[in-house]
């Protein structure tokens, strides 16, 4: 069995290449066309135990997971980031685990956070935007990564990353299309119970809360990992997508991969508070 499998003597045959967990909805910049719509996304910290919770059932529904990402939003915010670290690693012994960041916040971070990166051997992933706020000093993040012998993998938005255009509003997609050009098809997400193929239609509740018809995502977008017959669900929904097989969702994904320009919206459009009522939007059927 693989490193990472919890389940005593159980044969696993399921196995995730990379998975996606917020730990924060909302971010500190305040990007367009943001891929997860943290831009619109009210201000959320995710609970560590809900966040153990998810983890912990994923794990029974699919023995194995490779590689980590916890991100949001932006994770440096959230104010237990290393708790959720310790968790990781415990249950992901033997996953490459990695915190996806803009990198505001790091030179700012003390040693207890660089010590705990480097004793589970979690790694960074700093992406640089054009216009970073006073107080993101990239010399400093080097030569603290380099001290305390922490992985980093740097990509900056318009050289190495490229930034483009998220949705086709009109749904008119051909799905196939969309899916055999889909950048982001192998960022799987779990996000409130629900693992999800990509992060558009996890996170498509916080465009919706600011427009006037929203986009819908139902029940064959997901997988509900806490259902009694998950497995089995879920061993159809990854072999669908090993088919090549789209979803319903991808209608309302551009066909071809449009570029855009990175900007940073003059106005955070969002409401203040955000409920389990409004996260449980998503349409069945």
């Amino acid at each position: 069995m693989a490193k990472n499998d919890i389940h005593g003597g159980r044969k696993v045959t399921l196995k995730l290449p990379y998975l996606e967990m917020h730990i924060v909805d909302h971010c500190n910049l305040n990007c367009e066309l943001c891929s997860h719509f943290s831009n619109l996304a009210p201000k959320r910290f995710i609970e560590l135990e809900w966040f153990h919770k998810q983890l912990v059932r994923l794990l029974e529904v699919v023995g194995s997971i490779e590689r980590l990402a916890l991100l949001g939003g932006e994770p440096t915010l959230h104010p237990q980031l290393l708790d959720f670290v310790h968790l990781s690693r415990k249950y992901l012994p033997g996953a490459h685990i990695e915190i996806a960041t803009n990198g505001i916040l790091l030179g700012r971070m003390g040693s207890d956070f660089w010590e705990a990166l480097s004793r589970n051997g979690v790694a960074l992933r700093i992406t640089y935007y054009p216009k970073m706020p006073p107080g993101a000093d990239r010399k400093a993040v080097a030569r603290l990564a380099a001290e305390y012998g922490v992985s980093c993998r740097v990509q900056d938005v318009g050289k190495n990353k490229d930034w483009f255009y998220l949705l086709n509003t009109k749904g008119d997609s051909d799905p196939i299309v969309a899916f055999a050009n889909c950048p982001s098809k192998f960022c799987h997400t779990l996000y409130e119970g629900r693992f999800y193929l990509c992060p558009r239609p996890a996170y498509i509740h916080f465009w919706n809360m600011v427009h006037t018809e929203p986009i819908q995502v139902t029940w064959s977008d997901y997988v509900e990992i806490f259902r009694d017959d998950a497995r089995r669900a879920m061993e159809r929904y990854l072999g669908k997508i090993s088919r090549s097989e789209p979803l319903e969702f991808c209608r309302w994904c551009p066909e071809r991969r449009q570029s855009a320009k990175w900007v940073s919206a003059a106005v955070r459009r969002h409401s203040t508070s955000v409920s389990r009522k409004v996260l449980g939007w998503l349409q069945r059927g």
